[in-house]
């Protein structure tokens, strides 16, 4: 690529370049706008380094942004400038263009300036750091077409509060919630068989999340620091519990574990000062002592296993909330319900409710649950 000259602290990439080679712009501290065209292809590692003063980045096609090699390091100016514009105008509720399928390492990583981002059904992977740091934003729309979500998708996108993984998706990489301080509740579905080491790290604010029964591992560090879950039921898929795996979860009182389990490590509920009860199904006392640090054996509490059936053939559409102890539990699917019920957790009698109804019901009068009642 040429030499580019800045004006009044604007660089604009000539239209037909291809690539923006190593440290093209490394330490230009009166850089202040860069206008990339539609031609640029790659971006190399260091091209934007120590470039401090950028404050916008400019393009004309959000597709063909989306479909740039970014190097690893320091290669993308929106990790620096933070805002990105179109032809002109801010982008704040990014809408990725039908020809788009998959959007790639570091896309929007850094753009705080993004409010709400909108995929289409042609998208089938969130590459890895696609919205990191993504900070503003608050609502983001998965397809049922996206059947992975990369290491650090989302990582550090505080203001998101809510988010629904679609049943297409296999795996969700490392990191990719962590520091969703913001997240309050997920439900991840029965399609995801891998949930990457440290996935839900420090999501300080999620109350509630559904654990599939198609994960057989929960990976180290995976609900690491969140601190405001109360109780967590384990599948009866999981035979694996890895290292840190609820760490410093302060808040957690309340773990259920299916006899399936074979391995705990040592460390996987460290700093959970107020857990009190850890559920087991009758007569695996035994069983659980072996797998678990001693000082958590006075908290085993076995109860009756109920209504033994496959979880896996149990449709998991709609989410209920439950009262539990006169407090809102919740949202869970119907097969976490039914494993709650299997436990003796809830009954019949339990009140629930779905978004869309009237009031609080009791459950044995819901059709969707009374199957399990």
């Amino acid at each position: 690529m040429p030499q580019v000259p800045i004006k009044k602290g604007v660089a604009i990439i000539p239209q037909g370049t291809k690539i923006i080679e190593n440290e093209a712009f490394s330490d230009c501290s009166r850089l202040t706008s860069i206008v990339i065209p539609d031609s640029v292809e790659s971006i190399d590692n260091f091209a934007f380094s120590g470039c401090y003063g950028l404050t916008s980045v400019h393009i004309t096609d959000i597709a063909a942004w989306c479909n740039i090699d970014f190097g690893v390091f320091s290669s993308n100016p929106l990790s620096i400038a933070k805002h990105l514009y179109l032809n002109g105008k801010e982008v704040k509720d990014l809408v990725i263009p039908n020809s788009v399928t998959s959007i790639g390492y570091s896309a929007f990583e850094g753009c705080s300036g993004l409010t709400s981002v909108t995929i289409p059904n042609s998208v089938t992977s969130i590459g890895s750091s696609a919205f990191e740091r993504c900070s503003g934003l608050t609502s983001v729309t998965i397809p049922n077409s996206v059947t992975s979500i990369g290491r650090s998708a989302f990582r550090g996108c505080s203001g998101l509060t809510s988010v629904t993984i679609p049943n297409s998706v296999t795996s969700i990489g490392q990191g990719a919630f962590s520091g969703c301080s913001g997240l309050t509740s997920v439900t991840i579905p029965n399609s995801v068989t891998s949930i990457g080491e440290y996935a839900f790290y420090s999501c300080s604010g999620l109350t509630s999340v559904t654990i599939p029964n198609s994960v057989t591992s929960i990976a180290r560090g995976a609900f690491e620091g969140c601190r405001s879950l109360t109780s967590i039921i384990i599948p009866d898929s999981v035979t694996g519990i890895r290292g840190d795996a609820f760490r410093d979860c302060y808040n957690l009182t309340s773990i259920t574990l299916p006899e399936g389990v074979t391995s705990i490590v040592r460390v996987a509920f460290s700093d959970c000062r107020s857990l009190t009860s850890i559920i087991i199904p009758e007569g695996t006392t035994e069983h659980f002592k072996k797998i678990l640090p001693k000082k958590l054996h006075k908290l085993l509490k076995e109860v009756e296993v109920k209504n033994r059936f496959d979880l896996s053939q149990v449709y998991d559409g709609p989410q209920y909330h439950c009262v539990l102890a006169g407090q809102s539990f919740g949202p869970v699917t119907i097969s976490q319900f039914a494993n709650m019920k299997r436990f003796g957790i809830v009954d019949g009698n339990t009140l629930v409710w779905k978004e869309g109804m009237a009031n609080w019901a009791i459950a044995s009068t819901v059709a969707d649950l009374q199957i399990l009642i």
